[in-house]
């Protein structure tokens, strides 16, 4: 016969497996953050007074970054890999110094300060900062060299100097402008002069490798600036410039769509340049590589076209240009709006009527949209890492 009593152990094996039953039961209840199917943390930076805040959006929390206060004059950038943020920091009589900042460690590098002029920027890898100083020709002061330092050793090097006669400079000159290339290997830089015959300054860009061996002169100094978009491989680049190189006028010229690649000097072997189009009555934007840097793309004309590196190297003079509509336009949220890396996220300033500005956030399907902070500065969302 089967004793119907049940002992001591199997009461307490029925209360666990009841107790396991209920916990199980409440986890299907469980509210998780609305952003918990999103795999990579999106953060973002803003300052409200003279803090510096950290959205973790992904999570819903927000933490203020210690020792680290910034004023209305200064800038800040993230490095590529978002490990770190460079602070262009003004002192009153001094000018700028560079500081950068360990985000996760919520510390400055104390290694790292750096005098410099106007112009900073950080190597693709986030390992490197070339940048600009000043140097004084009689009564001026003026960008005229160009350095690159290395986080770790914190040690700069000089790569270039423009020339000097004496205590003189040859002419009204300095560097401006900095473009690494994503290998690291190449520097594009301006370097402006003044032109004495026309009463202006010109532009003129310069390539040159990151150890400072090598040089060259890409395109010659004229009235205009420049934006070169580098192909991701590094071995190519855009520039959307006007025809009018030498003798630049008021007329409506808007502009046309050039490539280079990094073995073209002007001043020496004279190959791997195209252009791209012939329409200086047509503005072409949103120039832009393919992640193979095998495609070239750019809207004009309401229209999005597409052009096949390989054709243009072919056929120089007669290669195929892809035409297609432009893509929808995205739903526009504020006065600004800034896609997160994962492109999930929307972060958005409005405008108030006291000339402060509020900063939103929102899904890109609209919902969540919820303020985050008032009266702010915002500083971009956080490369993903």
């Amino acid at each position: 016969m089967v004793n119907p009593r049940i002992t001591r152990r199997e009461w307490r094996n029925v209360i666990l497996f009841a107790l396991l039953i209920i916990v199980l039961t409440l986890l299907c209840f469980v509210t998780f953050p609305v952003n918990a199917q999103d795999t990579k943390t999106q953060e973002l930076l803003y300052r409200s007074g003279d803090a510096l805040h950290l959205a973790n959006i992904t999570a819903g929390t927000t933490i203020e970054l210690p020792d680290i206060q910034i004023s209305d004059s200064d800038r800040l950038y993230w490095s590529p890999n978002g490990r770190y943020l460079l602070n262009k920091h003004f002192i009153k009589d001094q000018g700028l110094e560079l500081r950068v900042y360990d985000v996760d460690n919520q510390k400055w590098l104390n290694n790292f300060r750096q005098q410099a002029g106007f112009n900073a920027a950080w190597s693709y890898d986030g390992n490197q900062i070339a940048y600009t100083t000043s140097i004084r020709y009689d009564s001026l002061q003026q960008d005229g060299q160009l350095w690159v330092v290395d986080l770790k050793t914190a040690t700069p090097r000089l790569l270039y100097q423009t020339k000097i006669i004496g205590d003189r400079a040859l002419t009204d000159t300095g560097v401006g402008n900095i473009w690494w290339s994503p290998d690291n290997q190449f520097l594009l830089f301006e370097e402006y002069v003044y032109n004495f015959g026309f009463g202006h300054t010109d532009n003129g860009l310069k390539m040159i490798s990151s150890d400072g061996k090598t040089i060259k002169n890409m395109v010659s100094p004229w009235r205009g600036g420049f934006n070169p978009i580098w192909s991701p491989n590094s071995k190519w680049f855009l520039l959307d410039m006007p025809d009018t190189l030498y003798f630049p006028t008021d007329s409506d010229d808007k502009g046309d769509v050039i490539l280079y690649g990094i073995n073209y000097e002007i001043y020496g072997s004279s190959h791997d340049i195209y252009g791209l189009t012939n329409t200086p009555d047509t503005l072409e934007w949103n120039l832009r590589w393919s992640s193979d840097s095998r495609q070239i793309q750019f809207e004009a004309n309401k229209q999005l076209i597409t052009i096949e590196l390989q054709d243009v190297i072919n056929n120089p003079t007669s290669f195929e240009q892809h035409l297609s509509p432009l893509p929808k336009e995205p739903k526009h949220f504020g006065d600004a709006d800034f896609p997160s890396p994962d492109g999930k996220w929307i972060a958005y300033l409005v405008g108030q009527s006291d000339n402060t500005i509020d900063l939103y956030t929102v899904r890109l399907d609209g919902s969540h949209d919820s303020k985050l902070a008032e009266s702010v500065a915002f500083y971009g969302w956080r490369p993903s890492k």
